[in-house]
């Protein structure tokens, strides 16, 4: 199930990062800072490593989902980054803006998608330890 999910996000990651470089042109006709696109882009790496890690947790890196949800450290940077991007969007307001909001939106599926994933790992990893040995005895 969670190589599944990876590939998933890997698809929506791949096809999120691929429109950055073509919409640059677009951010500097609305007067938007193109590098806050290569900001979010950066960002969103963390949507990977965070689902790669609760995924297929190992070793260590198994107590790193207990005590704080790894989608903290690595997905909400990048979701706060879309959002901001978006809100410049909305601000444009033109027909123009329309493909670069869809594009956004694409990114922000991807985090949401992500934050869900880990969300639902990070309770199943916490669950025999809120449980206790009742589960084993």
């Amino acid at each position: 199930m969670g190589s599944v999910i990876l590939i998933v996000i890997l698809y929506m990651w791949i096809k999120f990062i691929r429109r950055v470089g073509e919409n640059k042109r677009l951010l500097n006709q609305l007067s938007i800072d193109p590098t806050l696109a290569t900001r979010s882009g950066y960002l969103s790496v963390g949507f990977l490593v965070a689902t790669a890690i609760s995924a297929f947790p190992i070793g260590p890196i198994r107590y790193l989902l207990v005590p704080v949800p790894i989608v903290i450290l690595f997905c909400v940077p990048g979701v706060i980054a879309l959002a901001k991007l978006g809100l410049r969007f909305e601000r444009a307001g033109t027909d123009k803006a329309k493909p670069a909001k869809d594009w956004v939106d694409s990114g922000k599926i991807a985090g949401w998608v992500t934050i869900g994933f880990c969300v639902i790992q990070w309770v199943f990893s916490l669950a025999p330890l809120l449980l206790g040995s009742s589960i084993t005895n």
